[in-house]
């Protein structure tokens, strides 16, 4: 009975030390795993901005520097503090991940908030393709970022300078001799409007220039690295979009005048059979010598010679005075 009593208690000690085994290559599995996974949370700090890896390394050391002090003192048997380590080590891995999130949803408002911003103020300029943020390097997304936004203002830059260049070859062309066509009492005040307007765009032309240059230099593009993230589009780049507005709507109401005058030079401008009518005039004065005029019936003469042209286009003529009709009475000898 005895023996069978002490074969009982030798049987019921191995089960335990079994079981204690079992926990034991448990605990250490459990760890052996933990352990791996804070080996490839070290390895993604090399894949993220200096400054959050730094943080975090020190963070995962001084834990790894704990579970040495536990194995230390405790030896085996600290493997059952497995789940204590794991609940740390996942405390580390939240905030980690929570930074870089942080960091890329920053930078996803940042790009939205200059795109919106500039859609909203420049028509018709395409914008850049969005950045893809780089956790790894978010200097190098911000750089692209920046590239991306210097290109759209410039090209709202030249936009404008075209399309003043453009106003001012139109108002250049005509200032050449087109305003001829105009009535003699039309032309002074049309002539100063020209004066005037090809004065402010050539003005505005060297300032647009200046503009492209400063745009251009390092002040600029230094002061939208360095504090773009950190204000607002409207605040680093609202002053010149609003410049490059308000020139546009000056221009704008410049550019309806413009067309205004180059209609009223294309409605007072001969037509060919007009045309046609001035020439055979010339063409008669010269053959008669005469300086005062030609006689209407010799007019009327060589025009029935001539397909296409009729007393309206006399008439228009001399409603758009290119033409002096003078009556005189006629006596018999």
């Amino acid at each position: 009975m005895q023996a069978h009593q002490r074969l009982q208690n030798d049987s019921f000690r191995l089960d335990q030390r079994t079981a204690q085994f079992e926990k034991m290559v448990s605990d250490y599995s459990k760890a052996h795993l933990l352990l791996q996974g804070a080996t490839n949370l070290q390895q993604r700090f090399q894949h993220v901005a200096i400054d959050i890896s730094v943080v975090f390394q020190k963070e995962l050391d001084a834990w790894a520097l704990g579970i040495t002090g536990d194995l230390s003192s405790h030896k085996l048997s600290a493997l059952a503090n497995e789940g204590v380590w794991r609940g740390q080590f996942d405390a580390i891995r939240q905030r980690f991940e929570q930074t870089l999130q942080a960091e890329r949803e920053g930078f996803v408002r940042v790009q939205a908030n200059y795109k919106t911003f500039l859609l909203s103020r420049l028509v018709g300029i395409p914008m850049w393709t969005d950045v893809a943020f780089n956790p790894g390097n978010p200097q190098d997304s911000y750089s692209r970022l920046w590239d991306g936004v210097h290109v759209v203002v410039q090209e709202a830059v030249n936009n404008i300078r075209r399309e003043m260049q453009s106003a001012y070859d139109r108002a250049a062309r005509l200032q050449g001799g087109a305003l001829l066509n105009l009535p003699q009492a039309e032309r002074s005040a049309k002539q100063a409007e020209l004066n005037e307007l090809l004065a402010h765009l050539s003005e505005y032309i060297s300032k647009t220039a200046k503009w492209a240059e400063g745009i251009s230099g390092p002040r600029f593009t230094e002061k939208v690295s360095k504090e773009g993230a950190m204000r607002s589009a409207e605040e680093i780049l609202g002053f010149a979009i609003k410049q490059i507005g308000d020139l546009r709507t000056w221009l704008q109401a410049q550019m309806q005048s413009l067309t205004a005058i180059e209609q009223g030079v294309i409605a007072a401008s001969p037509s060919a059979e007009e045309q046609a009518i001035l020439t055979m005039l010339a063409n008669l004065q010269q053959e008669s010598g005469s300086l005062d005029g030609i006689e209407i019936g010799l007019l009327l003469q060589r025009l029935g010679e001539k397909q296409g042209i009729s007393w309206q286009n006399i008439a228009s003529l001399y409603s758009k005075q290119h033409l002096r009709i003078k009556i005189a009475p006629v006596t018999f000898d």
